[in-house]
């Protein structure tokens, strides 16, 4: 069993580091997002085909949580940044994010159990908590983007089945499938699905002005693996933020079940503690 503790560390980073990998690792960016692709809409025998393909990537029987080791590779801003880290999630909404110094502490972690969230700063010897639904949290999180619609596009994986899908469609380009998906607030989720395998390409969240608010593209799948494959590489990109960040899966460690408390966090007794709003 890996442990999941909070250390000491000497790390010299920067908060502004601090924040933008906090926000890019619970996947709320938003910033220079590619277009949406033209699409048109599908004649009968497709949409036959469209339905038999979705059914298996919206099966359910893929494993429920993820830990993993990842890179973050950050470009934007005429900056170039790495940082190491380890992320565990569930589809019910746990998240936790820990980023290592070089010698593999955690200079801070963000946990949130999917109604409240804990982000401890170990530099600065300071911690915030508060619900997911605060003020602060929603700054940076859209109304419609929980901790389980994050777990769930990191995985590459689809909507739960019980949000309708809108339409099906096909791009000229490279016939591939897209799947539009009604959310809350207003905000619609669409993916591409490669029609031979089966497996998601792309997936975009777009907000109720239509603006593309998330942008993640897959690759790096294993070969011959199956529907439940994660991808090893991410691209994810956002409207509002003026650059991209590159994630990769370094290693999957193969446990299904996560401990429940590692989603929740006791803040050090000696750092300043907010309680957000």
């Amino acid at each position: 069993m890996r442990k999941f503790e909070l250390s000491k560390s000497r790390y010299p980073g920067d908060l502004s580091l601090l924040c933008t990998i906090c926000c890019v690792l619970v996947l709320i960016l938003s910033g220079c997002a590619g277009k949406l692709p033209v699409t048109v809409d599908l004649t009968d025998a497709q949409q036959q085909e469209a339905s038999r393909l979705l059914q298996p990537a919206r099966a359910g029987r893929c494993p429920d949580t993820l830990d993993a080791d990842v890179v973050f590779n950050w470009q934007g801003y005429g900056q170039h940044r790495i940082v190491k880290a380890t992320l565990q999630a569930t589809r019910k909404g746990g998240f936790r994010l820990s980023g290592l110094d070089p010698l593999g502490r955690p200079f801070f972690i963000l946990v949130t159990d999917g109604t409240r969230f804990t982000l401890v700063d170990n530099l600065q010897g300071r911690g915030y908590t508060g619900s997911v639904d605060s003020a602060f949290f929603r700054q940076y999180v859209p109304a419609g983007l929980d901790p389980s619609t994050c777990f769930s596009l990191f995985t590459a994986r689809l909507p739960a089945e019980n949000v309708p899908h809108v339409r099906f469609a096909r791009t000229k380009k490279n016939n591939s499938f897209w799947f539009v998906f009604n959310l809350a607030d207003g905000m619609t989720r669409q993916a591409e699905l490669d029609p031979e395998s089966g497996r998601v390409r792309r997936q975009v969240l777009t907000n109720m002005e239509k603006r593309i608010v998330l942008d993640v593209r897959y690759g790096g799948y294993p070969a011959h693996a199956d529907i439940c494959a994660v991808p090893q590489r991410l691209t994810v990109e956002g409207e509002a933020f003026n650059g991209s960040v590159q994630v990769t899966l370094t290693k999957l460690y193969r446990q299904t079940r996560l401990p429940e408390d590692i989603f929740t966090l006791q803040i050090p007794k000696h750092f300043i503690v907010t309680e957000v709003e």
